[in-house]
């Protein structure tokens, strides 16, 4: 994990000067006088495709950003976005996942069922037992779906899923979901890294006010994500001074006046 001190260039801006700076010495190393630079991304790799291409027109002809979010908000409804994306790929099977997210949590609840849960994961059934946790272990499905929809994996699950069996539905969930797993110690410092991201200029928390969201994935959602991660995030883990959720909001402004809004962006 990086010391407290470098975190500060953990940010947009800093990130952007990087892909300038790499396609320019690419240019260079190569002698590439004329170069058409088209770079994309997906989810926040997309946004700074997106505003790469804003910033630096003359060096990047273009940017194919996919699910990427070009406006910071304090977006509370994350998850109603990603009921919504579900249906319109597929209605009917959005109902059947909502069935057996639902069979899931019944599962946990009790002793008999986690036993089940395990053989039917083996060694990939991890459950998280800290109440204040925002995200869920990795294979809980609501944060399966949630990265589905971000990576564009959601199209490959409603491909394979061709009938209402919930032990298909965890093992596709434990099968695609392994394409992106990390190394414990790996995973734990990127989402950590990221999550100071979150807190500082984006916003986008996986949370909701709705109860559509509640009714679709349980209670596996907080309500108070950001206030309960963001007050004792920083402080904790890299800045080790008074830190508050008045601290995000002004930084997601911050994003915003910087970058922009979408109806800048010609896309």
């Amino acid at each position: 994990m990086p010391q407290a001190e470098y975190i500060k260039y953990l940010n947009i801006s800093q990130s952007l000067e990087d892909i300038k700076n790499f396609i320019e010495k690419i240019n260079e190393q190569f002698n590439l006088k004329d170069s058409n630079w088209i770079i994309a991304g997906c989810f926040y790799s997309g946004t700074l495709a997106a505003l790469a291409r804003q910033r630096f027109p003359s060096l990047i002809k273009g940017a194919v950003a996919v699910s990427a979010p070009l406006k910071a908000s304090l977006y509370i409804d994350f998850m109603d976005a990603v009921i919504e994306k579900m249906k319109a790929i597929n209605e009917n099977k959005t109902i059947q996942i909502q069935n057996a997210i639902e069979t899931y949590y019944n599962y946990t609840a009790t002793f008999e069922g986690q036993e089940y849960l395990g053989y039917l994961l083996k060694d990939d059934y991890i459950m998280s037992t800290n109440e204040t946790e925002c995200y869920p272990e990795f294979y809980d499905p609501t944060k399966f779906f949630a990265n589905a929809i971000q990576d564009g994996t959601i199209v490959e699950f409603f491909e394979k899923w061709n009938n209402d069996s919930f032990e298909t539905f965890m093992k596709l969930i434990v099968d695609i979901g392994k394409y992106k797993k990390f190394e414990k110690s790996e995973g734990h410092q990127q989402q950590k890294l990221w999550q100071h991201q979150l807190c500082t200029e984006f916003g986008y928390f996986r949370t909701t006010s709705s109860q559509k969201s509640l009714d679709f994935f349980g209670d596996s959602i907080p309500k108070i994500c950001p206030e309960l991660i963001c007050d004792q995030f920083e402080k904790d883990v890299f800045l080790n001074a008074e830190y508050t959720f008045e601290d995000s909001i002004s930084g997601i402004e911050k994003t915003n006046q910087l970058f922009g809004v979408p109806e800048k962006f010609n896309v």
